[in-house]
């Protein structure tokens, strides 16, 4: 669902970081050699040992192999969160072939599985990966907003609610990871519900648990975990979303809270005007790409038809802001579209990524991406062709504005008629009064 755009529009390109995974043992005892080179922090060259041909790409970041998870949160993870906690819709996603460590950044390690293969709880260190850390920050914000102590320079006092979802998409279908487990039987449950996605990237069907706090993240976490230890499908797409509301202490609304510019009295306390306009509504998505390599099965088999839709879409917007196109609004998914006759000019609606990450890919949202990288020789064509990807992600622009509740709005409308009905009302009474005594 896209929701009715408010203030605070901006227009940003997609912030892409590379990350180069460390050199195997195996690869190490074999005496492969490099392809990348990286200068500057945010520069990449890619080169081909046989033919001698080097490319060149500037990125927003690009890691060397010593850098820590606590500076990619830094880079990424941090400025994700703060625009979904000011009330724009962020999509993250971590892209690449399989084994270059996009697990490992965004979930860290694996210390929390038992012999076993599941996950009973989220090891939080210095290998923590971005999700862990985004829940953390986030939850240590909402409990000092609780306190209405300062947050970013600005305390509100506001409320903050959260949902989340986890699911991973496999040959187009959705499979819930949080879905509620309602019987012995069911504690060994893969989450073998198969949903569709539909057009505005919405999952019909899809768990939405309220968490609380740090730690019911951090249990929903593992079990989201657990369960896709346990899937008998490969290659899936695996998606965390979180659904942000705030809105200030003491009424049913509150402005769109802004970390950097909420209008707060210098006690740090939500202003009137706060509490008189509507709650701000934030997705944050977060996606965990399968391998970007091809399969044998063929690019448009169910097996790789998200991620050939998605390379697909991403080449057409590139291609239009190579091409200087104006930035312009998505058109808005209707019930009109259900068949298909009416479909997205960029393809963002041809299969379940593309539609889950749809107002990330040059719409109402802010973009991330951390392309993982391998720096073998051996891995040059998957390596190159991630960083051309990446580099086509980054052209690529969207308009982001503050997603405000529809429903919340027309409250707060009335509020104001009802509000200014009565002052108009108490001038006449006071006109009225007056006039009387000048009578007698």
């Amino acid at each position: 669902m896209t929701l009715p755009r408010g203030d605070g529009e901006v227009v940003s390109n997609t912030r892409v970081a590379v990350r180069v995974r460390p050199m195997t043992s195996i690869e190490r005892d074999l005496g492969a050699g490099r392809c990348l080179n990286i200068s500057g922090g945010n520069r990449v060259a890619c080169s081909d040992a046989r033919t001698w041909n080097s490319e060149d790409f500037t990125f927003d970041h690009a890691w060397e192999l010593d850098e820590t998870q606590e500076e990619v949160y830094a880079a990424i993870g941090e400025p994700a969160l703060r625009a979904a906690w000011d009330g724009y819709d962020v999509g993250v996603m971590a892209y690449g072939q399989t084994g270059t460590g996009k697990t490992f950044t965004l979930w860290g390690d694996d210390r929390g599985r038992d012999d076993r293969g599941r996950v009973d709880n989220i090891a939080f260190d210095h290998d923590a990966g971005l999700i862990p850390r985004i829940g953390a920050d986030l939850f240590a914000r909402v409990e000092r907003e609780r306190a209405g102590a300062v947050v970013g320079g600005s305390g509100t006092g506001a409320e903050v609610r959260v949902e989340m979802s986890a699911f991973e998409i496999h040959c187009e279908l959705a499979r819930d990871l949080l879905a509620p487990v309602s019987s012995e039987r069911d504690k060994d449950d893969r989450g073998d519900h198969d949903l569709e996605v539909a057009k505005d990237g919405s999952v019909h069907g899809l768990t939405a648990r309220p968490v609380a706090s740090r730690k019911q993240f951090e249990g929903f976490l593992a079990e989201a975990t657990r369960r896709r230890a346990g899937s008998a499908w490969r290659r899936s797409h695996v998606v965390v979303r979180l659904v942000l509301t705030r809105f200030p202490r003491g009424g049913s609304g509150g402005a769109p809270v802004s970390s950097s510019s909420a209008p707060v009295s210098s006690s740090g306390v939500a202003t009137a005007a706060m509490r008189d306009a509507p709650p701000a509504v934030s997705r944050l998505t977060l996606v965990d790409a399968a391998g970007s390599e091809r399969s044998a099965a063929g690019a448009d088999s169910p097996v790789n038809k998200s991620t050939s839709a998605l390379r697909r879409c991403v080449d057409t917007l590139a291609a239009r802001a190579k091409s200087g196109e104006a930035v312009a609004s998505i058109r808005p998914v209707t019930a009109d579209d259900d068949d298909g006759s009416v479909p997205d000019d960029a393809g963002r609606d041809e299969a379940a990524l593309t539609r889950v990450f749809r107002e990330s890919l040059g719409g109402n949202a802010r973009s991330f991406l951390i392309a993982s990288v391998s720096p073998s020789d051996d891995d040059h064509p998957e390596t190159l062709d991630t960083l051309r990807f990446a580099a086509s992600m980054r052209l690529i622009r969207g308009r982001a504005s503050v997603n405000v509740d529809p429903d919340a709005r027309r409250v707060t409308a009335l509020r104001h008629e009802v509000a200014e009905s009565a002052r108009v009302l108490e001038a006449l009474k006071k006109d009225l009064s007056l006039a009387r005594v000048r009578q007698t």
